[in-house]
């Protein structure tokens, strides 16, 4: 068997001291404390100060609010306004409904008898029905005149103190009047 020599190494250590031999210091000996450099100051180096930096402040565009008018209008797909207004028949009765822009809530306000005007034909957001607007004041028109507090409140809170643009969904039940 044939091996190969160790390599030795280099790099040299210092000789350990022996439990006899005194712990010498740089402080309480002449010769090594003469051969260690005395500590400096860091030298002083320049630092660039800070440059003055604008703070970016970026605030994002709030999305333009609608009005209850123009939600109540984008409900209406390809409203169509009846010049002059129509007059309709419901000789059965239809429901007669509002259209909360505040709450987006359809709200049946009552029924319609009889003859009623209507203002545009439209499509109705959500459902594709025909619909007709038909103006409505408030606890006035068409014998609808006992309507619930709360829903007046409602209406009113919509900014629609005396009148509203309620709707009808077109139907067999809904006519234009004969002349």
């Amino acid at each position: 068997m044939r091996t190969t020599p160790r390599a030795t190494s280099q790099t040299q250590t210092a000789p350990r001291p022996t439990r006899g031999a005194a712990f010498t210091t740089p402080s309480n000996s002449p010769a090594v404390a003469s051969a260690i450099p005395a500590p400096t100051a860091p030298a002083a180096t320049a630092t660039p100060a800070p440059s003055p930096t604008s703070a970016v402040i970026i605030q994002p565009r709030a999305a333009p609010t609608q009005t209850p008018q123009e939600r109540w209008r984008a409900q209406e797909v390809n409203r169509r306004p009846l010049e002059p207004g129509l007059q309709y028949d419901a000789p059965r009765g239809t429901p007669l409904y509002w259209f909360d822009p505040l709450t987006g809530q359809v709200i049946e306000i009552g029924t319609l008898y009889g003859t009623f005007p209507a203002t545009a034909q439209f499509t109705l957001r959500g459902s594709d029905q025909q619909a007709l607007e038909v103006p409505y004041q408030i606890n006035v028109d068409y014998g609808l005149t006992a309507i619930s507090d709360a829903l007046i409140q409602r209406m009113q809170a919509a900014g629609y103190p005396e009148r509203v643009e309620a709707y009808v969904l077109q139907s067999d039940a809904v006519t234009p009047k004969k002349e």
